[in-house]
């Protein structure tokens, strides 16, 4: 049995909810249109229906037409053989019932001779209850909604049919805090939310709680991975930092042992050159809990840094009494 989609957890628990008040069941009911619904024309009169993939939301299209409208669709099933028996439920309603659905989404005009006629746009003016706002975004995604699962990307989209809508929707979802843009697909406007945030308040607006819960955890384990992956980067980082040091303090200990340069340390710091070359992988740390008395860290950093300016020290003295031999040598052959 395949896994439940992110998508499907969400709409699961949305199609549950009570329908609300009637002013909130007319906004959801529009935008479900705006999105899923049909319109058609026939012997000088038009015809609305409702046209969804999904059962549940037909049932709940069902009972948002008969509570608010006193509307009873009549519903037929069709099932599509090439898409893996994939069925489409169509909810068609008469002309008198088409008139009372888009008086009631206020989308019904009439015009100069009097006669009725649908208006395909939504009415500017936005809604003045946030409930009914909500209950409207509610409607656009079962409409036409999806939503990633947030273990793969942070993805929520929703595809109108005109920019106009998808603006529309923008505008609302504003009024929220919630910022999301629109992009152009095929023949579509898909309005769409990238940041976690932003697609955790959409949700908990329109009720998926759910999937609210689901993505808040993914986003908790996430931030602890990435914390604790930090943390190893980091330990990683300062490992190989210590390693590097240690192989200069080594060699620059080296070099000075075999020109002889030791015997200018003073007995503390001669005792730490003897032991970083007897311990050249142990830590300062390490270093420290090894001498008589135990010396912290920073002693022995501070120790070990002495060390290294006095091998500078000796070596560029050596080089300077090196080159002036060469010179020496040059002068006394030329002059010969």
């Amino acid at each position: 049995m395949a896994a439940q989609s992110f998508t499907s957890i969400a709409r699961e628990q949305i199609l549950r909810l009570p329908l609300g008040r009637p002013c909130c069941m007319a906004y959801e009911l529009g935008a479900l249109y705006k999105t899923a619904g049909v319109f058609s024309f026939g012997s000088g009169a038009f015809y609305c229906a409702y046209r969804v993939h999904d059962a549940a939301l037909a049932r709940r299209l069902i009972r948002l037409l008969k509570s608010r409208l006193r509307i009873e669709p009549e519903l037929s099933v069709i099932s599509h053989p090439r898409f893996g028996g994939k069925k489409a439920y169509t909810l068609s309603m008469s002309q008198e019932d088409s008139h009372i659905l888009l008086s009631a989404i206020k989308m019904l005009q009439t015009r100069d001779d009097g006669a009725l006629m649908p208006n395909r746009a939504m009415p500017r003016r936005v809604m003045s209850r946030g409930c009914c706002r909500a209950a409207f975004l509610r409607g656009a995604f079962l409409g036409g909604g999806s939503v990633t699962d947030p273990d793969k990307s942070y993805h929520l989209e929703i595809v109108t049919r005109d920019e106009a809508f998808g603006g529309f929707l923008i505008k609302i979802a504003a009024q929220f805090g919630i910022a999301a843009k629109m992009v152009d697909r095929k023949s579509a406007a898909v309005v769409y939310i990238k940041q976690s945030q932003a697609i955790i308040d959409f949700l908990t607006l329109i009720g998926a709680h759910d999937a609210v819960m689901r993505m808040t955890e993914t986003l908790v384990i996430k931030s602890v991975r990435n914390s604790a992956n930090r943390h190893v980067n980091c330990d990683s980082m300062n490992a190989d930092r210590q390693l590097s040091a240690a192989e200069k303090q080594v060699s620059s200990i080296s070099a000075l042992e075999r020109a002889g340069g030791l015997d200018g340390l003073d007995g503390k710091l001669k005792e730490m050159a003897f032991l970083r070359l007897r311990e050249p992988d142990a830590s300062l740390r390490q270093l420290g809990e090894m001498l008589t008395p135990p010396l912290g860290k920073s002693g022995v950093n501070h120790r070990l840094d002495k060390i290294i300016k006095h091998c500078d020290k000796v070596t560029h003295e050596l080089k300077k009494q090196k080159e002036g031999a060469i010179c020496d040598t040059r002068t006394a052959a030329h002059s010969g």
